[in-house]
């Protein structure tokens, strides 16, 4: 199995088989794969499938094969060589250290980092004794198509990792408040309520704080962590795993105007308690902006130390999210509609054209749209996904092409994620959706998981 990714996070292609299945002979083998493995033209191949790479590219070996690999560099076909990898061994590009440039290897080299213009499409061969050869070799108009890793955390039931077409459980039987990528390619988890831990890239976990308040939700600048608290609070916590309480949070104007934002359902009060439900970080890192439910959504340019609020209480919003890459960019899920900033969450404008319902409990942006769940109320039966471009102030259009008009119960706060092209989203009723197209195409990719508290790609 060959995987392709970038350096922060691994993925896995669509893979298409050949239609022939086993073939007793090669396919026509070019003068450069065949110079780096002769005996090709005599073995017997148990998969041939096609493998598209947008380059440039990395390319992980998830099982211990030999590999000899024909690929592009400079628009010409060339033979990296062989080698032996072990699972998630991330190959990288050999250097010229007097130029600094990356260059083709020698035969047995680790691995070469592709330059070619343009995709190319490589047609692999595992033969039965695992060594796999490039049989042939073209150039390919269509985009890499590859299915991300999504990380669903659940209130009751640990977390699960989507890798592929695998659904694996890690934390089973403990409570993941949040999710949200700890910018190296891992990822950070709240959980049990009180610890926070980070999930490395290779799947091993461990404790960066403990603390005896409830923790609701984390966001990473740089190595700093900002972490909000049930009770409204904000803690910081460093890169050597110091945490402090920032009192200036605690001092922001009109927090005695703050409620919880609890709800009487069949004579019994549900819902949150006041606290922080979603924070975030404009791209730069400059401003900070933490959500509390209800009061609005405090902002802070100098790293938390003070804070300034910004939206009307009562617009109770449900999620805030910056911009990936744009530092004035921010919008808000709220029980009004959908809010928009251009000044990096200064002043807000509200938008409700398009939606069955103004309230909206979750906001991602992918590409350069802005999607955003609504519902009659929290504990709707069902809800809706809507976008619209970003720089436009069109109406909200409801998203289709595989994902149903009407998701299962809402999407809540933190169940829409984003990362490069890749979407996807869980409903209350554990219905897990992913799009690889910024979201113009759905496919259902699990169903059945426990209620998500929050959904990430890495």
């Amino acid at each position: 199995m060959i995987f392709a990714g970038s350096c922060k996070a691994l993925v896995k292609p669509q893979i298409a088989p050949s239609s022939s299945g086993v073939v007793e002979s090669p396919p026509t083998v070019s003068t450069a794969s065949a110079c780096c493995n002769p005996s090709s033209t005599t073995a017997r191949f148990v998969f041939a499938p096609l493998l598209r790479i947008a380059l440039p590219h990395q390319l992980v070996i998830d099982v211990d094969v030999r590999t000899h690999i024909v690929l592009c560099e400079d628009r010409r076909i060339v033979c990296i060589g062989s080698w032996r990898a072990r699972r998630e061994r991330v190959l990288a590009p050999p250097r010229d250290e007097s130029s600094g440039a990356d260059k083709i290897g020698p035969a047995n080299a680790d691995m070469a980092l592709f330059s070619a213009a343009e995709p190319v499409e490589l047609h692999l061969a595992i033969h039965e004794d695992q060594f796999a050869t490039v049989v042939a070799i073209g150039r390919s108009e269509d985009p890499v198509v590859t299915t991300p890793m999504v990380i669903v955390a659940t209130w009751r039931d640990g977390l699960f990792v989507l890798a592929g077409e695998t659904l694996d459980q890690e934390l089973g039987n403990q409570s993941v408040r949040a999710v949200a990528p700890d910018g190296g390619g891992g990822a950070l988890a709240i959980v049990n309520g009180r610890s926070l831990r980070r999930r490395a890239p290779d799947g091993s976990w461990s404790t960066m704080a403990t603390t005896e308040m409830d923790l609701a939700c984390c966001v990473a600048v740089g190595d700093v962590i900002y972490v909000g608290t049930d009770d409204a609070r904000v803690l910081r916590i460093d890169a050597d795993g110091g945490l402090e309480q920032l009192r200036g949070f605690d001092a922001v104007a009109g927090r005695e105007t703050w409620y919880a934002g609890s709800a009487v359902i069949n004579g019994q009060r549900v819902g949150p308690p006041l606290g922080i439900r979603s924070i975030t970080a404009t791209p730069d890192g400059a401003v900070l902006l933490a959500n509390v439910h209800v009061g609005g959504v405090p902002r802070s340019t100098d790293g938390g130390m003070t804070w300034q609020p910004t939206i009307d209480v009562d617009s109770d919003v449900h999620e805030v999210r910056a911009h990936p890459t744009r530092p004035g960019v921010v919008m808000a899920a709220a029980a009004i509609g959908l809010c928009a900033s251009r000044d990096g969450g200064l002043t807000w404008d509200v938008q409700q054209e398009g939606l069955h319902a103004t309230y909206c409990s979750a906001v991602a942006f992918s590409g350069d749209d802005v999607l955003v769940s609504a519902s009659v109320d929290h504990f709707a039966p069902q809800g809706a996904i809507y976008r619209r471009r970003v720089d436009e102030h069109e109406s909200l259009v409801a998203v289709g092409e595989g994902l149903p008009a009407w998701t299962d119960g809402i999407v809540d706060t933190g169940c829409i994620a984003t990362g490069g092209s890749a979407v996807a989203l869980a409903d209350r009723k554990g219905n897990l959706y992913v799009s690889v197209d910024t979201g113009r195409s759905w496919s259902r990719r699990a169903s059945g998981v426990p209620p998500p508290s929050s959904v990430l790609i890495v």
